[in-house]
C-alpha cells in the first residue's frame, strides 16, 4: 500500500472502524471517533458505507443516557461466513464461522490416510462442498480457510514440509484452487491457533505470547503484536530426558516424553492393548496409577521445556492449547512447579503456564480467525 495516498487512508480507516465495532461489540459513532481518534465526519461517512454494505447495523439507543441518546452500532453476524477446516494428524474438524467468529457448525471426524497431496486436495474440495450445502445463500460465503499440521509458506500457499505425510515443497494452494471456485487461504495449525488466541482468547495485543500446541505432536510459536515468530520451530525436540527414544531418531526429546503419540504408545504397553486413544488412556488414569505416572511425567517435561524457551525469549505469557490442553489443573500445577525449578529468577517470578480458553476447538477457531482476517477484517494490515 502507498500510505500517502488518501485512498489508502480511507481503506485503513474503514478497516479500523470495522474492527473497532467487532472488538467493542456495540459502540456509537461518537464512541468510535474517541476510540480511534478519527474525526466525526469521517466516522459518519465510513459508518454509512458499512451500513449500506450490510456489514453493520444500528442496535438501538442507550437507555438511561443523559441528553441525546446515541445510536449504537454492531456487526451483522450473519452477513458473511467462512468455511473452516483444521486437519490434524488424528482428527479433522470442519466448521462454519460467522462474522463474529462464532461457529454455527462444528464436525469432528478421524483424519483420512491421504495417499498424496492430490488426495488431500480432493478431500478439502469435498469438505467445502459439504459445508456449502448447508447454505441457502452460498454467495454469503467469503471463502475457505485451512489449518494444517505442517510447515506452510502462508503467502504463497506452499506446503514446505509435512514429515508425517512425507511431503515437501507442495503448491497446495494451487492444487485446491483447481478444485474450488471459492477463495482459499492456508497456514500451519500453530500460526492459526495463535491468531485464534489473539481474536478469541482475550490476550492483549501488547503482550508477547509463547504458544504451545500440545497434541499428537508438539509445536510452538511466539506472537508479538501482530507478528508471529518461529512458527516452524522444533520446540517438540527440546531435550528433556535421556531415556525416551523419539521418532526423529534421537533420544530425550520433549515429543518422546509428552507427545500424544508417545503417551499413546506408553499407555497401550502398560495395558497390553493396541487401540486405546490418548483420550481413553487419560480417562483410565484414575484407576491405573501407572497411567497416571506417564501423564505426570509429561507435565514435568512440558514445564521443563517451557522454562528453557522462556529463559531465551522472555514472553509475557505462556499458553498451552491443543487436544491435550484439556488435562486437569493438577497437571498444570506440576508444569508450573517444574517451570519454577528451571526458569531464570526474573522469568520465574512473573510467568505462569496457563491453559488456552479455546479448548479443543482452538484449531478450527484458528482457521476461522485466518479466514476472517484474510477476507474481511484484514487486521494484520493495521
Amino acid at each position: 500500500m502507498i500510505f500517502s495516498d488518501p485512498r489508502t487512508a480511507r481503506i485503513i480507516n474503514r478497516l479500523r472502524v470495522l474492527n473497532g465495532i467487532y472488538q467493542i461489540e456495540t459502540i456509537s459513532r461518537a464512541g468510535l471517533s474517541r476510540e480511534l481518534v478519527i474525526n466525526k465526519v469521517s466516522i459518519s461517512e465510513i459508518v454509512e458505507g458499512l451500513l449500506k454494505e450490510g456489514l453493520i447495523e444500528e442496535a438501538g439507543k442507550i437507555s438511561g443516557a443523559v441528553g441525546r441518546q446515541p445510536i449504537m452500532l454492531r456487526i451483522v453476524k450473519q452477513a458473511h461466513y467462512v468455511l473452516c477446516m483444521d486437519i490434524g494428524l488424528q482428527n479433522t474438524v470442519l466448521g462454519i464461522s460467522n462474522m463474529a467468529g462464532e461457529l454455527i457448525r462444528f464436525e469432528r471426524s478421524p483424519t483420512p490416510n491421504f495417499l498424496d497431496p492430490e488426495d488431500l486436495a480432493d478431500f478439502i474440495s469435498g469438505a467445502a462442498q459439504k459445508l456449502t450445502g448447508h447454505f441457502q445463500n452460498p454467495e454469503r460465503i467469503l471463502g475457505c480457510a485451512l489449518s494444517l499440521h505442517a510447515s506452510i509458506d502462508s503467502e504463497k500457499g506452499i506446503l514446505l514440509n509435512a514429515p508425517d505425510w512425507g511431503w515437501e515443497n507442495i503448491n497446495l494452494l494451487n492444487l485446491i484452487k483447481k478444485r474450488l471456485t471459492l477463495p482459499v487461504v492456508v497456514d500451519s495449525n500453530v500460526r492459526s491457533m495463535l491468531l485464534a488466541e489473539r481474536w478469541f482468547g482475550g490476550i492483549d495485543l501488547d503482550k508477547s505470547v509463547f504458544y504451545i500446541n500440545w497434541g499428537q505432536k508438539i509445536g510452538a510459536a511466539q506472537i508479538s503484536g501482530t507478528t508471529i515468530l518461529s512458527a516452524n520451530s522444533e520446540f517438540g525436540h527440546t531435550p528433556v530426558s535421556k531415556q525416551a527414544a523419539c521418532f526423529c531418531g534421537k533420544t530425550g526429546c520433549l515429543e518422546a516424553s509428552a507427545g500424544g503419540w508417545s503417551l499413546q504408545e506408553q499407555g497401550n504397553i502398560i495395558l497390553g492393548t493396541f487401540d486405546e486413544t490418548v483420550r481413553q488412556l487419560y480417562k483410565r488414569r484414575e484407576s491405573n496409577p501407572d497411567l497416571a505416572v506417564i501423564f505426570e511425567e509429561a507435565a514435568v517435561s512440558m514445564g521443563q521445556s517451557a522454562a528453557y524457551a522462556a529463559n531465551i525469549i522472555s514472553p509475557d505469557a505462556i499458553v498451552i492449547g491443543g487436544g491435550l490442553s484439556v488435562i486437569d489443573d493438577s497437571y498444570f500445577r506440576i508444569m508450573n512447579e517444574t517451570f519454577s525449578l528451571h526458569a531464570a529468577p526474573r522469568t520465574r517470578s512473573s510467568l505462569l503456564i496457563v491453559r488456552s480458553k479455546l479448548g479443543d476447538r482452538a484449531g478450527v477457531l484458528g482457521a476461522a480467525a485466518l479466514g476472517l482476517n484474510a477476507y474481511m477484517y484484514k487486521r494484520s494490515q493495521l
